[in-house]
């Protein structure tokens, strides 16, 4: 913890050194808010977020092959 006063008057507050923990309620709340807003980008405004998709097994290594095919995939459900 370091201690910051402003330069024109007597005010000064504390200010918290990141320790960039999981556990920590500071750092973890911030690690878990940044973590929720790109996942709330990411997945499609519904209130539901379970998706199932049948195709035939040909298909299937062309998408194990290019993964990102299969996000193009989800993404058109947006």
């Amino acid at each position: 913890m370091s201690l910051q006063q402003h330069p024109d008057c007597t005010h000064h507050r504390y200010i918290h050194q990141s320790c960039h923990g999981r556990g920590c309620p500071t750092c973890g709340k911030k690690a878990t808010d940044l973590w929720i807003a790109t996942m709330m980008a990411r997945l499609p405004d519904t209130p539901c977020q379970h998706g199932t998709f049948t195709m035939p097994d040909t298909l299937w290594p062309l998408f194990e092959a290019n993964r990102w095919l299969l996000n193009g995939l989800f993404a058109l459900f947006k």
